[in-house]
C-alpha cells in the first residue's frame, strides 16, 4: 500500500509555499518603504537582469544606467506593486521594456555613428587611394626618365599620344619593327621599375 503523504513531495511543496511567502513578505515590506526589502530585491537579481540588458544592447554604460532606471522605477512604483506578483518576472518585464525604449531612442544614433564610421573610413581609403596613385605616378614618371631617348619618345607617342605602330615610325622616320621592339623593351624596362612598389 502506497502512503497517503510523501514526505518528498510534501517538503517541496512546503518549501515552495513557504518560499512564495517569504516573496510575498519580502514585497509587503518593500512596499512600507523597507529599504533592506529593496536591498535584498536588488541583491537578488541585479547580476541575472544585468547581463540581459548587457546582452541586448551591447554596450556594458548603457546597461548599467538602464539598470538602475529599473531600480528606481521598482522603488518609486513600490507602493502600486500586486504581492503576489513574482519579483524577478516583474523586473524582467521591466528591464525588457526599457531596453526596447533605449534601442528605439538610440537607433538613431546608432545609425548616425555608423554613418560616421563609414564615411570616415571611405575618407581614409580614398586618401590612401590618392597618396598611392601620386606615388605610383611619381615612380612610373621616373621610370619613363630613365628610358633611353628614342625608347622614351616612341613610348610616349603611343601611350600618351595614342599613335599606333606605323604612324609613331612615320613621324620618326624608323621601321615599324624597330617602333614594335623599342616599344617592347620600353615597357618591359617599367615594370621592371614599378615592380617594387
Amino acid at each position: 500500500m502506497e502512503p497517503i503523504f510523501d514526505r518528498q513531495s510534501m517538503e517541496k511543496e512546503y518549501s515552495s509555499q513557504e518560499g512564495e511567502g517569504a516573496a510575498i513578505a519580502l514585497v509587503e515590506r518593500l512596499k512600507m518603504g523597507d529599504s533592506l526589502a529593496f536591498e535584498e530585491i536588488y541583491n537578488q537579481n541585479h547580476k541575472r537582469l544585468y547581463f540581459m540588458a548587457v546582452r541586448y544592447l551591447k554596450d556594458p554604460e548603457l546597461a548599467a544606467d538602464i539598470l538602475q532606471d529599473v531600480f528606481v522605477s521598482l522603488w518609486t512604483k513600490r507602493e502600486t506593486l500586486d504581492s503576489s506578483q513574482d519579483m524577478g518576472g516583474f523586473l524582467f518585464t521591466v528591464l525588457k521594456n526599457k531596453v526596447l525604449n533605449a534601442i528605439r531612442s538610440n537607433k538613431s544614433l546608432i545609425l548616425k555613428h555608423i554613418e560616421i564610421s563609414s564615411q570616415k573610413q571611405e575618407a581614409r581609403n580614398h586618401l590612401e587611394d590618392e597618396l598611392y596613385k601620386n606615388m605610383y605616378k611619381r615612380e612610373f614618371d621616373a621610370a619613363i626618365a630613365k628610358l633611353p631617348q628614342k625608347r622614351r619618345v616612341i613610348f610616349k607617342l603611343k601611350v600618351f599620344k595614342g599613335f599606333d605602330n606605323l604612324a609613331v615610325a612615320t613621324r620618326l622616320n624608323i621601321s615599324v619593327n624597330t617602333v614594335k621592339v623599342q616599344y617592347q623593351r620600353a615597357t618591359k624596362q617599367i615594370r621592371d621599375s614599378l615592380k617594387r612598389l
